[in-house]
């Protein structure tokens, strides 16, 4: 026991003699890479280690960066590190990059520190070397691959059939589509029939006899009036002029073979309907009734003109 406690004693002593010994202040530097390539981040540690006896420092690393751009500053705050000792350890972070090639030599950074009882320590870092090498030296460029070739996509059967097929597939859905809303519309029903002439006029009937006019509807009834007369010259003539206007309408009857004089009382027809459906032109009740025999003459020409003469005409005066 005795022989313990005179090391142990012994141990003390060293100790608080190497404290003594160690007051003055150190400071070290360092970098995490001494070879870099252009534009890489570098850093640069400084570590202050002193004593509790310090009560400054004062030191400017900045001035030995002025080659390099600094990126980054970090700092830590004063640590104690040996307890016994009272000794403290502070870290500064300097991250920077170089964007020219060559060797760097950053020069010993001189630190200040000044104690409590007003004496000055002054102590430097070692200096540090550092080289910058460029991205296309001669180590590195056999790292740069070259660009690969454009990749050729192999396109199959289905991919030139789905190019076609899809705007067949847009065009006969649009075809349908028109069939179908031109077979809704009222006048059209008898487009498909076998005598159009009668269904022509039984349309033209219903259309007198109805409650449009009465309502005060006076565009729609020309609307349907102007689609039935469209529709019977379309099947007798074999011209479709359902959705043409006026112009085109009489340039494609006449291409078809009616004579001028027919062409004359179509084109009057369709004009004066024109002025109501899209003028806003509000007809008295003799127009109207003009527009319903100009309509029954019209399809009375065609009558003659593309069926049988033993084909009766109906007498709608009589059937009113």
């Amino acid at each position: 026991m005795n022989k313990k406690l005179v090391l142990f004693s012994l141990f003390l002593v060293l100790c608080f003699t190497v404290a003594n010994a160690s007051e003055n202040a150190a400071a070290f530097a360092y970098l995490d890479k001494n070879q870099a390539y252009i534009g890489d981040k570098i850093s640069l540690t400084v570590l202050l280690r002193f004593s509790d006896n310090i009560s400054q420092v004062d030191f400017k690393p900045e001035d030995k960066l002025k080659k390099f751009e600094i990126k980054e500053v970090r700092k830590s705050k004063p640590v104690r590190k040996y307890i016994i000792f009272g000794k403290y350890s502070q870290r500064y972070e300097y991250v920077f990059s170089v964007f020219e090639a060559g060797n760097y030599t950053i020069e010993p950074i001189t630190v200040k520190f000044a104690a409590k009882d007003g004496s000055k320590i002054e102590v430097q870092t070692s200096g540090l070397n550092l080289e910058i090498e460029s991205i296309l030296d001669k180590e590195s460029a056999s790292d740069i691959r070259d660009i690969k070739l454009p990749v050729s996509l192999r396109r199959g059967v289905l991919f030139y059939l789905s190019i076609l097929l899809i705007p067949c597939l847009f065009i006969a859905g649009y075809i349908i589509y028109r069939k179908r809303a031109i077979k809704s519309m009222p006048g059209s029903a008898f487009l498909n029939m076998e005598d159009p002439y009668s269904k022509a006029m039984d349309a033209i009937f219903a259309l007198e006899t109805g409650d449009l006019l009465k309502r005060g509807a006076v565009k729609e009834f020309y609307l349907i009036l102007t689609r039935i007369v469209r529709g019977y010259l379309t099947e007798v003539f074999n011209v479709n002029i359902i959705d043409m206007t006026t112009s085109e309408t009489v340039r494609e009857l006449k291409t078809a073979g009616i004579v001028k004089k027919d062409l004359s009382i179509c084109r009057d027809f369709f004009v004066f309907a024109d002025l109501v459906k899209f003028a806003k032109h509000i007809p008295s009740d003799s127009d109207i009734s003009s527009s319903l025999e100009e309509a029954k003459e019209i399809i009375q020409l065609g009558h003659v003109d593309s069926c049988p003469p033993q084909i009766p005409v109906k007498n709608f005066q009589e059937n009113k």
